[in-house]
């Protein structure tokens, strides 16, 4: 078969594939969209005056009550509004509808920001399985996660054109779901250029004033906000569906308890954590302001993805459905190893991927397989950056 009639093949099978997700989504209404069962709940419970943050039945739908609390900000539901005077099933298709839009959009900004990488086929088939097929995981919850990162790297997209303002504006339109993604507005501190001032504090206005907002129109919605998202964190979910390092600390916690006797209190788990962040960040922060000193025309897209990797090593709950976050970057570290500089690193650390357990000690971390690909792919591209800005200097003096 030629190379043409094999891009065919893949095209029809990618479209295939995408065709019977949806489809499947579609026509199995009580299997899938769990999360959005939430936000349905919550709009109907809010529209009515009520507390959308616990996890009553709405008694003006036939639906079941969700098995999930509502864990967004009050300024959130007034977003869902639309599906107050909906079916729920009528709300369900126009949401996966939406979903589809937004995924799009998604591709087509990470098609543009790797345009140096002549995204293909194989770029599609491999966003689609990467990180345990993040973003099927995504559709099938029904969860903001494909929003919330089209918005996002719509804001990536205008970052490496320079476009301070629009990625500022989008960062904070991304927070508005989840606060954590407001820490990408921390890139612009070392954009070389004093244009960028207006625009951080343009952007950390964004974030603000929706929470401000909620704390003074819904007082009492806004506690419930902040309980539920306590939750989040203590107990907290872990193990495969939030492999983040919180997560992964208590499991270790948990399990030295159990073995040795030891009293170990909670509060170690949030001092590591806390001095694991200051290390990530520094050293991330080192790297990017050499990054931002050089005129490398690769200094954008490798800040864009260096932040996405060293994300999830900072925040305190990254999902399984949020790796879909880091498929530009680790694409970009795989077409790159083509330069005989990777290879051998990204084989080993492979291979010296954990499959067994060889004590009950390891027991925890074996469902954190993801929190350790994102160590590697995050070293992986400390190394490729520096040395690109280092080789980016040498010609540049030799010229």
């Amino acid at each position: 078969m030629t190379g043409r009639t094999l891009n065919a093949v893949g095209w029809i099978l990618l479209l295939a594939g995408a065709a019977g997700i949806f489809g499947a989504i579609a026509l199995s209404p009580r299997r899938f969209l769990r999360d959005f069962v939430t936000y349905y709940h919550a709009s109907q419970v809010f529209s009515r005056g009520g507390n959308p943050y616990g996890t009553e039945a709405s008694p003006d739908t036939a639906e079941p009550a969700p098995g999930l609390k509502f864990v967004y900000p009050p300024h959130i539901l007034p977003l869902f509004s639309w599906t107050a005077g909906l079916a729920y099933n009528q709300a369900r298709l126009a949401w996966l509808i939406a979903k589809g839009v937004f995924l799009l959009a998604l591709l087509l900004c990470w098609r543009r920001i790797l345009a140096h990488e002549h995204p293909d086929v194989l770029f599609f088939a491999f966003a689609a399985l990467a990180f345990n097929s993040a973003i099927v995981i995504d559709l099938t919850a029904g969860n903001v996660a494909i929003i919330e990162q089209a918005l996002l790297w719509g804001g990536f997209l205008a970052f490496t054109r320079e476009r301070w303002t629009t990625f500022a504006l989008l960062v904070a339109a991304s927070a508005l779901f989840k606060l954590n993604n407001g820490l990408f507005i921390l890139l612009l501190l070392p954009a070389p250029s004093r244009r960028a001032v207006l625009p951080l504090a343009a952007g950390v206005a964004a974030m603000a004033s929706p929470l401000v907002v909620s704390c003074l129109l819904w007082p009492r919605l806004f506690d419930s906000f902040l309980m539920n998202a306590n939750g989040l964190m203590f107990p907290g979910e872990r193990g495969a569906s939030n492999p983040c390092l919180w997560a992964c600390l208590s499991d270790m916690r948990d399990t030295l308890v159990s073995l040795t006797g030891l009293q170990i209190p909670s509060v170690a788990v949030g001092i590591l954590f806390a001095l694991h962040a200051l290390v990530i960040l520094s050293v991330t922060g080192k790297i990017m302001r050499r990054l931002f000193s050089s005129a490398w025309e690769e200094r954008y897209v490798c800040a864009v993805a260096l932040a996405c990797l060293a994300f999830p090593l900072v925040v305190p709950r990254f999902k399984d459905y949020s790796f879909i976050q880091l498929i530009p970057p680790a694409y970009l570290l795989l077409r790159r190893a083509g330069t005989g500089r990777f290879e051998v690193a990204l084989l080993a650390f492979i291979l010296c991927m954990p499959t067994v357990s060889a004590s009950r000690l390891l027991d925890p971390l074996l469902v954190y397989h993801l929190l350790f690909v994102t160590y590697g792919l995050w070293l992986l591209l400390l190394l490729y950056v520096k040395t690109g800005v280092a080789e980016f200097g040498d010609m540049h003096r030799a010229a």
